[in-house]
């Protein structure tokens, strides 16, 4: 539980880092509601914590991604 619960936090506090906010009502604020510009950002919002997270799986099970690759090209270590 303790690993997880510090694994959790990384994801949480890289997100932060990046985007200051962690509430979508506060990071879509500037956007209409179901707007393609809303959408987008939710859909790149989602995608980023995604490719973070598979990242961090990835360096646990000892996987090397090289920085900036694509995910789907990922070797195993």
């Amino acid at each position: 539980m303790d690993k997880t619960l510090r694994l959790s936090r990384e994801l949480h506090d890289k997100f932060q880092d990046k985007h200051r906010l962690l509430c979508c009502r506060a990071l879509t604020a500037d956007k209409k509601n179901g707007s393609p510009e809303r959408r987008s950002q939710c859909i790149n919002f989602t995608g980023e914590v995604a490719a973070d997270t598979a990242r961090i799986i990835a360096r646990e099970l000892h996987i090397d991604i090289a920085e900036g690759a694509s995910l789907s090209s990922a070797s195993i270590a």
